[in-house]
């Protein structure tokens, strides 16, 4: 120590002191008492809060609050490092940072330049808000490639207002964009965010016509949790598509409230579109350019013991072309449901569905109408253990169903010449039904196998069974407006006869899991007792069987995440093959896997074949934790086509990630490619995303 205490300390040979909330060391320091300032020389570090600046000498004006330190390195928090020439603080938290390189990298120190950063002349940063800097680059390693006037940086993990870093992009369907976005932390349990694209049109190429003129793009993304049960977000979009010379819209809704009173748990999921080809055009990722239903819902539901209510509202939407589509809305449904429940002491047992619908179907020009049904399904069964091998259950019920109105027949309409095929009359539709299930003798076996191999024990169980089901038909089915699969009832009087093998193993390691099936060979064949409905007829009646085709069901699971399954039907009426199909999957390593289907449907009778398919499926990690690639191609070996292939490549680094996509689309008539290319940079998100596609006629 120098000096005396009025004028001044000196420390050395290290040292280590707290000013006010920050804690310095370094190698060594000058205080001067009288102008309250504190010099330190380095290497010299800094440690605030979150904050940990390291340089080679410091000024500390105590009296102000304040402080530099140059050559400075550090970091904020876990998510932003930085270096600059000087740093100065210029409040308690705001600072500013000379010739600054930033990043979300954790920076080595063999003083390799990070995988990206951002350099700037100056930065200006709130450490309870964002970093804010003029006139950036953005670089990879020390490459420069893309200068921004202006970018914003969260720089704590609360949430804090402000624009989003902007979003470059491109798609030869609609040419460069640029993506501006504002965030609003409204409060703890609501926030926003709105964004404009701007687009800047693409010139015609080739065949395909594209919009010459700029357009814009208008979002919004709204998320709320006001309590700890109930939750949601809405997401809507709007273009203003020069090209086509409209406006255009996308919507999506979800929320789930699980504190509803009474015990009621409540669920929205809504989407609509403006248009057929919104997806292909405008949606950026891959798995949804194809997109052609849409389904929305919004229920209350309750269960209590062995019931539940359910009040619904649905809409299906499929869209068939451009100009046509089919929608199907249940304004609402009231469901109630009673699950098997004994009756008493007695040995049967009760159980019931109901439901009423106000239904909106809109399938045509003709097929616009809005009507009332009420659905009954009642059923009441009784097991029958005859023995701990054998055993029997009978089940009897019905479906009583009503309609507000019902279709005319095909003359009638001839006759008529109605625009509509509603009758305007109403119709109850009454089917009695019977089920019965005969299980064994059946016959099992245990082999031991010691706790030296792979299964200490496996169980080989050997099982004939008898289902048979009866459905009434329906004499005017005709005059059923089709809905759902309520309307869709055919009588039937069939029976099915099977022989059950499994062979169940039991791993020697306890940490293994439990016993599960390995292997499972099952044969049955259907048979019915009605003679007016053969199961197995010619192409000119001529030939009927009453007997159905012979079935055969292989699987095989050597673990829990491999298996292979093999299904085949024999026609025995023209002695062939009528369908095949293998489908397998092999799990590799923790979370890779191969997947592959092929199947064949044939036309006995004509010894043709109607379909030949096959598709191979994969989600491999070539880099564990780092580089993943999904694959899924699906090709007819008839038509020698690929029908659909889409490539997904996931590289994820610490600091940031990649994702290119592609997928492929064809018919005999058209082919449509679509494919993206994603940056995601850590704490900044999205920062490229390039898209585009063409669509051609064959």
């Amino acid at each position: 120590m120098e000096g005396t205490f009025e004028e001044q300390h000196t420390l050395s040979n290290g040292f280590w002191i707290r000013l006010r909330d920050s804690q310095v060391s370094g190698d060594r320091a000058v205080y001067d008492h009288a102008n309250e300032r504190f010099e330190a020389e380095g290497p010299v570090v800094l440690m605030r809060g979150n904050e940990v600046l390291r340089g080679s000498r410091l000024e500390f004006d105590v009296a102000a609050e304040t402080a530099s330190i140059f050559d400075a390195d550090g970091n904020i928090g876990a998510d932003l490092f930085f270096t600059g020439a000087a740093v100065h603080m210029l409040s308690e938290d705001r600072f500013t940072i000379l010739d600054a390189q930033f990043t979300a990298c954790e920076v080595e120190d063999d003083g390799r330049a990070p995988d990206w950063s951002f350099r700037a002349k100056r930065v200006d940063v709130n450490a309870n808000g964002y970093a804010k800097t003029r006139g950036v680059s953005f670089r990879t390693r020390k490459a420069p490639l893309v200068y921004l006037p202006y970018m914003l940086w969260p720089v704590q993990s609360s949430r804090v207002s402000g624009f989003l870093t902007p979003k470059p992009g491109f798609s030869t369907r609609r040419g460069p964009s640029l993506g501006l976005a504002y965030y609003w932390a409204i409060n703890r349990s609501y926030d926003a965010t709105f964004n404009v694209d701007l687009y800047a049109g693409a010139p015609s190429n080739g065949n395909q016509a594209f919009s010459t003129e700029a357009f814009w793009g208008l979002g919004t993304e709204f998320r709320y949790r006001p309590s700890e049960g109930t939750a949601g977000e809405f997401d809507g979009y709007l273009i203003d598509d020069t090209e086509r010379g409209e406006r255009r819209w996308r919507m999506r809704w979800n929320h789930q409230s699980r504190d509803l009173p009474g015990g009621f748990r409540g669920v929205i999921r809504f989407e609509d579109v403006s248009d057929f080809e919104f997806f292909r055009d405008f949606e950026r990722r891959v798995d949804r350019n194809s997109l052609r239903q849409l389904y929305s819902t919004a229920f209350v539901s309750r269960n209590w013991g062995n019931q539940s209510l359910n009040v619904q509202l649905d809409q299906r939407k499929t869209f068939i072309s451009a100009s046509r589509e089919i929608q199907l809305r249940q304004l609402p449904e009231i469901e109630y449901k009673l699950r098997s429940t004994r009756l008493g002491k007695s040995p049967l047992y009760f159980q019931v569905k109901s439901s009423l619908h106000y239904l909106d179907t809109n399938r045509s020009a003709r097929r616009i109408a809005r009507y009332g049904r009420g659905h009954l399904e009642p059923e009441i069964s009784v097991p029958i253990p005859l023995a701990s091998w054998f055993s029997l259950s009978l089940t009897a019920g019905g479906h009583l169903t009503w309609y507000e109105d019902s279709l005319i027949s095909a003359e009638e309409r001839r006759a008529t010449m109605t625009t509509t095929d509603f009758r305007g009359e109403d119709l109850m539709r009454v089917v009695p039904t019977a089920r019965a299930e005969i299980v064994g003798p059946g016959f099992s076996r245990i082999f031991e196998l010691g706790e030296e191999g792979r299964f200490s024990r496996l169980k080989h169980v050997i099982e004939p069974r008898i289902a048979y089901g009866y459905f009434q038909d329906y004499d005017e089915r005709f005059r059923i407006p089709l809905f759902d699969e309520i309307d869709n009832l055919r009588g039937r009087n069939v029976a099915r006869i099977s022989l059950f093998n499994r062979l169940l193993a039991k791993p020697a390691d306890p940490a293994a899991g439990g016993a599960f099936e390995i292997l499972s060979v099952q044969f049955f064949r259907d048979v019915s007792l009605d003679a007016d409905q053969p199961l197995l007829r010619s192409l000119d009646r001529s030939l009927t069987s009453q007997n159905g085709p012979v079935g055969a069901l292989l699987r095989f699971n050597p673990s829990r995440r491999t298996g292979v399954r093999f299904d085949a039907l024999y026609d025995t009426l023209f002695s062939q093959v009528s369908s095949t199909a293998i489908s397998g999957s092999l799990g590799i390593g923790r979370t890779g896997s191969v997947g592959l289907r092929w199947a064949v449907r044939r036309n006995p009778e004509l010894d043709r074949t109607r379909r030949h398919h096959a598709q191979v499926s994969t989600g491999l990690d070539l880099i564990p934790g780092k580089l993943r690639v999904n694959s899924m191609v699906s090709y007819d070996i008839e038509q020698k086509l690929i029908q659909i292939q889409r490539h997904v490549v996931d590289f994820r680094a610490c600091c940031y990630g990649l994702r290119f996509e592609i997928a492929d689309f064809r018919t005999a008539l058209r082919r449509d490619t679509q494919y993206r290319l994603l940056v995601t940079l850590k704490s900044v998100g999205a920062f490229f995303d390039i898209t585009g596609g063409q669509s051609e006629a064959l």
